[in-house]
């Protein structure tokens, strides 16, 4: 299996989720939305204002809310302020998670040897749910052709899309997928070289991401939610996550494929910003939760300590 860049993931994702109805142009993609409703919804057409309403607000400059613009409390309060009652938005995606293993306990609940609890399901639910997209949650599944198979079918009847975090790996869940519709696999060529699915189920598209916590996370940041946020109807350009070159206070030393890290930004002495590497003994979510954001070395490039890296924020990439 040869390893593709994440970049191309992303643009294959993309040419995947094409076919989403979202993307047209058709009427029945747009609804007028009470303002009320509309926060976390993309706005689907640009919305004109008066400049005589603009001007008694004290604003001169821009007489429209362009498409696009990913709605913020600000914006539906301006909308208020205007006398609107209503945008026209996108319609949220339609989103079918399940999970895989039956060593998963839910949290709560006691933990037996052998078993661990199911993390996927809430760090999945919480970054679709934050990406205004409706998230119908499955459960967890059997481990069994038949019971995959079933699962399958049943999201597919009412969705855009089904994402499945762990089991991908496992032969059962690949033959229901390959009996339901559609599946191919790439390694991703970034640090760890993970695994990620995607194809079709009847009419859904679908996902499937790698059981390891980090980099099923990373992947979902880096290729799943650019591809989804462009199909939603997001101006991309507009939250594009600022690249920044900062130096590191450690080496790091050329790897054959990208390496892609969680990293702490401090000030040094100088008060200069400056990215410090966490202990790759540590590849969990926590890793994300010390850091403000992700350092990409290319492939076969080695970084000394004091030498720069592109960095980019976590605030920006969901």
């Amino acid at each position: 299996m040869s390893a593709i860049a994440v970049e191309t993931l992303a643009h294959a994702l993309e040419k995947l989720f094409s076919g989403l109805t979202v993307l047209t142009a058709q009427e029945d993609g747009i609804e007028e939305r009470p303002l009320k409703n509309c926060r976390g919804s993309v706005l689907a057409q640009s919305v004109a204002i008066e400049a005589e309403l603009l001007s008694q607000l004290g604003f001169s400059a821009e007489h429209q809310l362009p498409a696009g613009l990913w709605l913020t409390p600000v914006h539906t309060g301006l909308a208020a302020a205007l006398g609107l009652p209503t945008l026209p938005v996108w319609r949220p995606l339609k989103v079918s998670v399940f999970f895989s293993g039956e060593d998963l306990t839910e949290p709560g609940e006691v933990l037996h040897a052998d078993r661990r609890y199911n993390s996927h399901r809430y760090w999945l639910r919480g970054a679709l749910v934050a990406m205004g997209c409706e998230v119908r949650d499955l459960g967890v599944v059997p481990e069994s052709v038949a019971a995959t198979r079933l699962a399958l079918s049943n999201a597919a009847e009412n969705s855009d899309l089904i994402i499945t975090c762990g089991g991908v790996e496992e032969d059962y869940v690949q033959q229901a997928i390959t009996r339901e519709g559609v599946l191919q696999q790439a390694q991703i060529a970034m640090s760890g070289l993970p695994v990620l699915s995607w194809g079709k189920v009847a009419s859904a598209d679908f996902i499937g991401l790698p059981n390891a916590m980090l980099p099923a996370y990373l992947l979902f940041l880096l290729a799943v939610a650019p591809a989804l946020q462009r199909i939603r109807g997001l101006d991309c350009a507009r939250y594009a996550s600022p690249c920044y070159r900062l130096p590191l206070t450690t080496e790091l030393a050329a790897q054959e494929y990208e390496q892609v890290l969680p990293v702490q930004v401090i000030k040094n002495e100088q008060q200069q910003a400056i990215a410090v590497q966490l202990s790759p003994a540590a590849p969990h979510l926590w890793s994300c939760l010390q850091s403000q954001g992700l350092i990409r070395a290319p492939a076969g490039q080695a970084v000394a300590a004091g030498e720069t890296v592109a960095f980019y924020t976590f605030e920006r990439l969901l």
